[in-house]
């Protein structure tokens, strides 16, 4: 029965990977399209550098899971990774938009965590949810 667990568990986790890559895309598209709001003079813009380092993690993380090298630190750790990269680029919304730090509280980006939550729970240990 563990046997078959972890089995559906590896299964998971490259169904998990391909979300993220999926996700990945579908927000570089986006914000490729969008109107940009940053002040004339910015010399770094966030989002492309952190989509970018994303991309190169979840690329990994696809490997990983496809050769069944995922270890449970691994999978934590690319948990906290998932959120932070998450939060940090809600976050820099206000300084793009130049509004307030309450917008991102406000933005329904935030809903973005859920999906988060839901990509972990394709695994069965309540450690990584």
């Amino acid at each position: 029965m563990r046997r078959r667990i972890e089995q559906q568990q590896a299964k998971s986790e490259v169904i998990i990977a391909w979300v993220q890559a999926a996700a990945v895309v579908f927000f570089a598209v986006v914000y490729a399209i969008s109107p940009k709001a940053l002040p004339p003079k910015t010399r770094f813009e966030a989002v492309p550098w952190t989509l970018a380092i994303y991309a190169g993690f979840t690329s990994m993380r696809l490997v990983l899971a496809y050769h069944g090298r995922l270890s449970d630190r691994f999978v934590t750790f690319s948990t906290v990774i998932d959120v932070t990269v998450l939060i940090v680029t809600i976050w820099s919304f206000h300084l793009q938009y130049q509004a307030p730090p309450a917008l991102y509280l406000k933005a329904p980006t935030l809903m973005y965590v859920f999906i988060v939550i839901a990509l972990r729970t394709l695994r069965f240990e309540p450690a990584t949810y």
